[in-house]
Order: structure tokens, then sequence, then C-alpha cells
């Protein structure tokens, strides 16, 4: 599923003042324009907005794990420059900022528009130790979406009706009338007990007051919402995963893994993860220096937090919240 110009309709307010940062920077404003998201977050929906707004002027960078970090951007005969994932243009150890201090001279001092995508925890780190907001003093930060706005994207794939939503969880309504028993004492040592049904007024009044948020696809857009922590990737994520036959099934929704027990050496990793979304095992090896990397490797695989893709250490959209969540708690990031 590709949630495409629909995301940029969720985020409406965002999508104005990217519109308004094209605009001026096409006007000949000085600095380059940074769209920010979390993992899965839909800053590259952004980024093909830029690329229809400039149209053939734009040339499209895609930066990926497997790019030198030391090679410089070919900027012959280029007008506008649009830069996706600028995470990958630099590596977390000595030495590995080389590439990306010149990245930054090439942006700064390029005569054109330079519109660029991020993640969110890579900007984060690196506008802490880099003085990011002079070369891009126009950031879109793209936050969390409500139930309502998952809702709409995911539908959006749909024509007209979507798949069956099926709320199969056990039912919890009280029952309309109930039983009791009249006891009336019947000489010294009996005691007449005189079964009757009453009205459950607090049943008639519970069903009376149900709302459109007791309907399953309230429910079930409710979970997902909660559980993507409002992250439009991992959302649809979860909503392919329990789809089957055409129906989706509140109970099919998987929980994420739960917390992270990790050491501190795993919990770098993860950090490093975070911040690139995927990258070489090389890589990691280099920058985390991890004692036992293929055995904490393996365990995040099984545990469903990363997969290996041959020499591709890869993020899992599902993991995303309690892998954030951990890493909170533990102060490794914040």
């Amino acid at each position: 599923m590709t949630l495409g110009s629909g995301l940029s309709t969720g985020y409406s307010n965002e999508r104005e003042a990217f519109e308004a940062a094209l605009s001026a920077v096409d006007d000949g404003s000085p600095g380059a324009v940074a769209v920010l998201s979390e993992p899965f977050g839909g800053r590259e929906a952004f980024l093909d907005l830029a690329e229809r707004y400039f149209g053939d002027r734009a040339t499209r960078v895609r930066c990926t794990p497997t790019d030198s970090h030391d090679q410089d951007l070919d900027l012959d005969d280029v007008a506008v420059l649009l830069v996706d994932d600028c995470q990958h243009r630099f590596v977390r150890r000595i030495g590995g900022f080389d590439g990306f201090d010149r990245f930054l001279r090439q942006v700064a001092t390029f005569d054109g528009p330079v519109v660029t995508s991020w993640n969110t925890f890579a900007w984060d780190y690196l506008a802490a130790v880099k003085d990011l907001e002079r070369t891009f003093p126009t950031q879109i930060r793209l936050g969390d979406l409500d139930s309502g706005t998952i809702r709409t994207l995911l539908m959006a794939e749909y024509d007209e009706n979507g798949p069956e939503l099926v709320d199969d969880r056990e039912p919890t309504v009280e029952p309309l009338v109930v039983r009791r028993t009249y006891e009336r004492p019947v000489g010294r040592h009996r005691t007449l007990r005189v079964p009757y049904a009453v009205l459950n007024v607090d049943g008639v009044r519970k069903r009376l007051a149900r709302t459109d948020e007791d309907l399953p696809e309230t429910l079930i857009f409710d979970r997902i919402t909660q559980l993507a922590r409002g992250n439009p990737g991992v959302a649809s994520y979860l909503w392919q995963e329990s789809l089957s036959d055409g129906r989706l099934a509140y109970s099919a929704i998987r929980e994420p893994p739960g917390e992270l027990g990790v050491d501190y050496d795993t919990a770098f990793l993860l950090q490093v993860l975070l911040t690139k979304e995927r990258l070489s095992y090389d890589e990691l090896a280099d920058v985390v220096e991890h004692p036992e990397l293929d055995r904490a490797l393996g365990e995040l695989s099984k545990t469903g937090v990363l997969t290996v893709d041959g020499d591709q250490v890869v993020l899992e959209p599902g993991a995303l919240k309690p892998l954030v969540e951990s890493l909170e708690r533990r102060r490794v990031i914040w």
C-alpha cells in the first residue's frame, strides 16, 4: 500500500507550510528546506510534492546505505536539488562526518532551491553536534496523526467498499433483564424464596448511550493508531498484516513486541538503527563495536525488531513503537 498524495492531505497544515517554503526558495529565499519524520513517517510523499512542483527543473538524489559517505554530489547542470534520506550522508564514528561536512557546504553554496528529507532521530542528533539550522532554516516536521486521519488515509486506497471490519472480542454487553429473589421468613426456621425478573436499568442506559465509538471500524482504527503511535507508515503496515481474504478482525491486529530489555551495547545498536532505518552490516559493526553483534542481531530478528536482508540490517515497522519507548525509558533518546 502506498499512502501517496493522501498523506500530504492528512498533514494539511504541514503541506501548507511546505508549499509556502517551496514558493519562497523558488523566488530566491536563502537556505534549504528540510522535511523531518520518524521512520516510515511519510517524508517521501513531501519530496514527491516538491518534484511535481519543480517539474523538469528538479534533480532528485536518493541517499542509500550503499552510498559512499565521502562522495560529493554531482551538481553539474542541476537547477533544483532534491535529496531524500540525508541521514545516510554521515557515519557515527571518527572521520565519519568529513563527507557530511562537505555535503553541508555543497548545499549552502548551491545556487538554486534545495529540498531535503531526514529521519527525525538522526536530525535531532546531528542538530546537537552540527549547526544544521543555519543551512536548513525552514524545517517541516511531520508528527503523529489521529485516528480519523489514519482511517481516511487507509481507506483512500479503496474505490468504494473496503474490507469487512469485524469486532470479534468477547461480548461484554450487560443483560437487559436480571434475576432477583424475594425472600420472606415463614415460621421460625423456614424462608420462602420467590424468583422474579427486573429491568437492568444500568444495562439499558449503556445500550442507549452507545455511540459511533462502539462500532467495529472505530475500534479497529483506534487500535491501529494506538499501536502505530499515529505513524502513517506503521499504520499501513499493521493494516496490511491484519488483512485476510477481504476481512480484518480486531483480534488479527498484532501486538508489537513488548519491552525490549536490552543491555547498553544493544541499546546503542538500536539507536543507530533507529536513526538510519536501514544500514549495512559493515557500517553497523564499524560504528557499534558490539562484543556479540551476530547474537544480538539474531535475537532482535526473532523478536521482530529487525530483519537481516543480505548485507543490510533493516528496522521493522511493527517494532517502532516499543523500540522508541524502550530507548526513551533508558534515556538513550529523548
